[in-house]
């Protein structure tokens, strides 16, 4: 996991401490993500290696994650902009930059997301209020992607009873 955790660095001749990201990920792999203790080098450092974690090179097998959406960008302006006016909308805009355990700054990074389950049921009730509203989408091709990589992905997370991890790669 290591190799593939530092393999751009590698590649590139970039300089890094291979201990300290030993030692990194090491820690997450015993005691789970977690930023308490760290500092903020060592958090970029682990914010940096975060796709790699969960990938099949990383924790993807022991975290029995599924990859549950193919589309890389679901059109969340739209989904954003047809929101009800007086909606208290808190998971959603982690879609757009992400967010780390703790985080106040949403426009800070680190570009990815994990959400517990009862977050997962939050956030799949914001996108209802979206998609259910009565007007037209922009486009019928954006609804249905909204659909499929959203509604449908987020009510199939809830019913497998999981969590939600995402890599934010537009970012």
């Amino acid at each position: 996991m290591i190799a593939a955790a530092t393999w751009e660095e590698r590649d590139s001749g970039a300089k890094m401490d291979l201990d300290l990201i030993r030692r990194i990920l090491g820690r997450v792999a015993t005691n789970g993500l977690s930023y308490t203790g760290m500092s903020e080098s060592e958090a970029e450092i682990l914010d940096a290696r975060l796709k790699v974690l969960f990938s099949p090179w990383g924790f993807e097998e022991q975290l029995d994650l599924e990859h549950e959406s193919p589309e890389p960008y679901i059109h969340l302006i739209e989904v954003e902009e047809r929101m009800p006016k007086d909606a208290e909308i808190r998971f959603l805009p982690m879609l757009n930059f992400g967010w780390r355990y703790g985080a106040t700054d949403l426009e800070a990074g680190p570009w990815y997301f994990i959400l517990h389950t009862e977050h997962v049921r939050t956030l799949a009730e914001e996108i209802n209020l979206s998609a259910s509203n009565p007007n037209p989408w922009s486009d019928p091709l954006i609804a249905e992607i909204v659909d499929q990589n959203l509604v449908k992905v987020l009510a199939s997370v809830l019913e497998k009873k999981k969590g939600l991890a995402g890599v934010l790669n537009y970012c």
